[in-house]
Parts: C-alpha cells; sequence; structure tokens
C-alpha cells in the first residue's frame, strides 16, 4: 500500500532556508525557479514571507543586510535573527540555548500521575512565568550539572538522552556564532554546565525569530490567545505562562 514514490524532501520540509540561498544567488523570482520538484507555491509565499518578516529579504527585490548577516550563519534563519538580536544586547548564550532547546526534541518526560517526587522535582524548574524556556533552561542546567546522569535526571523529569542532544547543538551553534564574530572566542568554550543568565532581553530576542507566533490572550482570566496571521491557539495545562498575571 505504498505509495510508488516518497514525497521530495523539498516537497516536505521548511523552504526558509532554500529562499534565503536563492536569493543570495540573485534568484528573487522564486516562484519560476526550475526546481527539480518544485514545492507548492503556497509553501514558496508562506517562505518568503517570514523571511521579510524576519528583516532578511526585501520580496522580489534581494537581500537585506541583515539577510547577508544571517546567511553567515548555517542554521534555521529563525536562529539566525535570534543570535544576531541577541549580540546586540550581550546575551548571545542565553540565545544560543533557547534556539539549541527549541529545535531539538522535549526536555521533559512524561511524568506518571501517581509520581509525586519526580513533579514535586519538576516543580523546582518553574522559577518564572514569563517564559516556558526558563523552566526548560533550568532543567537543561540542572541536566549538565549532574552530568547527564539517568537515575538523577529521571527523578526530576528530564530526558538524560535529550539533554546531550540539546549540549551538543547549544556548543554547535555557540562555535557558528563565534565563526560570524557574534561571540568572544573564550564564551564558546564554556562548559554546558555554566550558569546562563536569562534576563529580560533573552526572550525578546526569541520573539525576534519568532515574531509570526507572537500571540495576545483574548480577554483576562482566559487561556486562550489570538496569534499572528488570524490563526487561534489555547495554552497547555503545563505551561508556567498560565500561571502569569492576567
Amino acid at each position: 500500500q505504498r505509495p510508488a514514490r516518497n514525497t521530495p524532501e523539498i516537497q516536505r520540509t521548511d523552504l526558509a532556508e532554500v529562499i534565503l540561498l536563492l536569493y543570495s544567488l540573485g534568484q528573487t523570482d522564486v516562484a519560476g525557479f526550475d526546481f527539480l520538484d518544485k514545492p507548492e507555491p503556497e509553501r514558496l509565499r508562506h517562505a518568503e514571507e517570514l523571511l521579510a518578516l524576519l528583516g532578511a529579504i526585501e520580496i522580489g527585490r534581494g537581500l537585506t543586510a541583515l539577510g547577508r548577516q544571517m546567511l553567515r550563519l548555517p542554521m534555521h534563519p529563525r536562529y539566525a535573527r535570534m543570535v544576531i538580536e541577541a549580540a546586540r544586547f550581550g546575551c548571545v548564550r542565553g540565545a544560543a540555548l533557547l534556539a539549541a532547546l527549541v529545535g531539538g526534541r522535549d526536555l521533559f518526560t512524561r511524568l506518571d500521575r501517581n509520581d509525586k517526587v519526580a513533579r514535586r522535582n519538576r516543580e523546582r524548574f518553574y522559577v518564572s512565568n514569563r517564559s516556558d524556556f526558563f523552566a526548560l533552561a533550568k532543567a537543561f542546567e540542572h541536566a549538565a550539572q549532574n552530568a547527564f546522569n539517568a537515575k538523577t535526571c529521571y527523578s526530576h523529569g528530564v530526558n538524560p538522552h535529550a539533554a546531550r542532544e540539546v549540549a551538543l547543538a547549544y556548543q554547535q551553534i555557540l562555535g557558528l556564532c563565534e565563526q560570524a564574530g557574534l561571540l568572544a572566542p573564550s564564551s564558546s568554550a564554556q562548559t554546558s554546565a555554566a550558569p546562563i543568565q536569562l534576563d529580560e532581553a533573552v526572550p525578546r530576542c526569541h520573539l525576534a525569530g519568532f515574531v509570526d507566533q507572537l500571540a495576545v490572550r483574548k480577554s483576562s482570566g482566559t487561556d486562550e490567545f489570538d496569534l499572528a496571521g488570524g490563526r487561534h491557539g489555547a495554552l497547555m495545562d503545563e505551561s508556567a505562562v498560565k500561571r502569569a498575571l492576567l
């Protein structure tokens, strides 16, 4: 019952990096580009609109100065935009960690309803109701400080394998930032276990890369929200933001 051929990768993956590369080569008519397996026009349009929102391109005209800077970072344009913004505020390490966390597997394990110890231990990571990433960063820091010990991680509801993957991605992103001149050479050599200061600037840098996912609560006292582009959603029960003042 399998199809005769697999769907070509370019027809099922994010096109933002591809479009950014095409613009860097002077190909601004992406809809008219002779792809071997042509993606749907709607997906091409969405990728162009995202890059324009990120400030990387002027649709149909070419790369911006910011786009050329993003091109030097071999990562998804969202993350490139984040760390470039972070360089302005001196919080590249914090933004790099957020990029590593959002780009990998879920750091938290699914807890058994009766596992009160792990549930109580995990609660210690929720030191702020401003962002779920603060809790993830604290969980990752705890895992790294305990050398990703499986027993310790699982007792706090943290997946040690996912935490190791985050550590690897984090170091790779720091290395790329160093090569692009966004981070001093000595900074990327710091261990994964080194504490990271997540101040107000870090979520702002995160927003710079995900501006199209900006959400506003529909009304006070509700967990439902409106998203950019006319979309709608609701906060998950586990979200720390549910505890924020309304």
